[in-house]
């Protein structure tokens, strides 16, 4: 008997679910189309944004010389208490975690140039920027190209993640994963 009423409210809940269903109209799934436009209601503000990070110099729109890379404005709230502790780890004198600039992948961005930023929304709160820099002064001119995954926090876009470009001489993990595995390491050596 326990198990006729379960059953019995099951059948009544799918007939009733079919008998709303209209006769010869079916769901469909949405259309390439539908999915496009979808792709392309990127919100603007994440491209302002990414461009935000570079100064007016190199292509982007920060004044001076762009963001510092160890305050907490560019980045997640996940990431942000990441660079904390790298910094808390950090002994006095030591370099730390960021040994080049993580918005252009390098140690010297003299001639560098913002040339591309594509902006994939994943959904209302996560897009994919894909950025890509030129180094004019290198011979032969060098282009390197990251993923900025952004979150929106607050109403506000941030890094979440780098995902680092895996074409270069020496292609480096994302950059949590970095974080984290200097912090690792960071906590296992011996107090000095």
């Amino acid at each position: 008997m326990r198990l006729a009423i379960p059953l019995a409210v099951t059948a009544l809940s799918l007939g009733l679910i079919l008998s709303s269903c209209d006769k010869g109209e079916t769901a469909s799934a949405p259309t390439s189309a539908e999915t496009a436009d979808a792709a392309q209601a990127a919100d603007p503000a994440a491209e302002t944004f990414v461009r935000s990070l570079y100064p007016t110099t190199q292509g982007g729109t920060a004044t001076g010389e762009g963001p510092d890379i160890y305050a907490a404005a560019p980045w997640s709230a996940r990431t942000a208490a990441l660079i904390g502790q790298t910094q808390t780890l950090t002994a006095e004198g030591d370099m730390g975690f960021f040994e080049a600039n993580p918005f252009c992948a390098c140690q010297d961005d003299t001639g560098m140039r913002l040339t591309g930023v594509t902006v994939t929304p994943r959904d209302a709160d996560y897009a994919d920027a894909a950025v890509v820099l030129t180094f004019a002064e290198a011979t032969p001119a060098e282009t390197v190209r990251q993923t900025y995954n952004l979150v929106r926090e607050a109403g506000t876009w941030k890094i979440d993640d780098i995902q680092r470009d895996q074409t270069r001489e020496f292609p480096e993990r994302p950059l949590v994963d970095s974080l984290n595995a200097w912090i690792a390491e960071a906590r296992a050596q011996p107090a000095a």
